[in-house]
């Protein structure tokens, strides 16, 4: 079955490539911004994922049994409104994802509950129950963008190719598309996924080496139209797993569109100098990509960063910093 979103996939369709590969970033402009407070101590034991909207920020509180999304009020950085309950009930999230928002409707799944849910940002603050459910058969642990309604993109750690679209009734939309970087170990290469309705497009950049590609709809379906590798990963595989090397730096551990740029978020430190939650190995640079894949600017950040939202509609980057405690903070391009 075919959606009216999407017009047949032709596989042999040629696509405009712009690959480029670098090992300096020497000639790169490196510049120091001031940050401007949004909100002071969130009040989280570990802060999930953050998205940005026209009127909201919205945060996920992974860890939290009552209020596991957040809203801030954009401009005051006020907490307007926290929702979403842990449990095991039909209106409650044993462990909740967010996902993203697409035109004002915010997309969550349960990672162990075979459901998905979305709300109206405008109706969360008003309606007790805000959230609508469906039931999900898509694994828990692959990364879900809502592109379309009832219509999902999908990064599916366990098939050769990664990418797939399809509906609600589990119907394929798009066949599988795209490529790893590296064959076999496909659930050892993930990383930041996000869609830009904005652009009908989504990138994708993994954690663990510095490469970042974007697709982009037309009548064919996505379509691979550029990627750039700014180093050379250095591995070996045994029995599928990536072994990396001691000298590997890592990748991009959080993706955000804006209006001319597409920031990443990157710690500069080798791979087995990050050590899980120690804030000192948190990313202290952001680098900008334009949309045609070329790093045109790496922003050097003033404290240790732990997420990163954009609204693709301005040059503002949020941000989860921790000077002390968790706060969010906002930089202008």
């Amino acid at each position: 079955m075919k959606s009216s979103f999407f017009f047949p996939f032709q596989v042999a369709a040629f696509c405009l490539l712009l690959f480029s590969c670098s090992t300096s970033h020497k000639n790169v402009e490196r510049v120091h911004l001031k940050h401007i407070m949004v909100s002071e101590d969130l009040f989280t034991s570990f802060p999930g994922t953050l998205l940005v909207d026209k009127k909201f920020i919205v945060m996920q509180d992974p860890f939290a049994s009552e209020g596991m999304v957040k809203l801030y009020d954009k401009e005051t950085g006020k907490l307007v409104v926290q929702t979403a309950q842990s449990g095991r009930g039909p209106t409650e999230f044993v462990t909740i994802d967010v996902h993203n928002v697409l035109d004002g409707v915010l997309f969550v799944s349960d990672m162990n509950g075979a459901k998905n849910a979305i709300a109206r940002l405008d109706d969360i603050p008003i309606v007790e129950q805000p959230f609508t459910f469906s039931r999900s058969d898509i694994n828990g642990m692959n990364k879900l963008q809502l592109i379309a309604p009832n219509t999902y993109l999908i990064m599916d750690y366990y098939n050769p190719k990664p990418f797939i679209v399809q509906n609600e009734a589990g119907e394929i939309i798009q066949e599988p598309f795209g490529k790893w970087l590296i064959d076999g170990a496909y659930d050892r290469q993930q990383g930041s996924f996000a869609y830009c309705a904005v652009k009908k497009a989504f990138v994708y950049a993994p954690f663990d080496f510095a490469y970042i590609t974007m697709y982009q709809h037309s009548e064919k379906g996505f379509e691979q139209i550029w990627e750039n590798m700014l180093e050379k990963p250095n591995y070996r595989l045994t029995d599928e797993r990536i072994i990396w090397d001691s000298n590997q730096k890592s990748g991009f551990s959080g993706v955000a569109f804006l209006k001319d740029y597409i920031a990443c978020l990157r710690s500069e430190l080798l791979l087995n100098e990050v050590s899980g939650r120690d804030i000192s190995t948190l990313p202290r640079t952001i680098y900008l990509f334009d949309y045609k894949g070329n790093l045109v600017k790496i922003i050097d950040l003033e404290h240790p960063t732990l997420r990163i939202a954009g609204d693709s509609e301005s040059n503002t980057i949020y941000v989860i910093n921790v000077p002390g405690e968790y706060c969010i903070v906002k930089y202008e391009l």
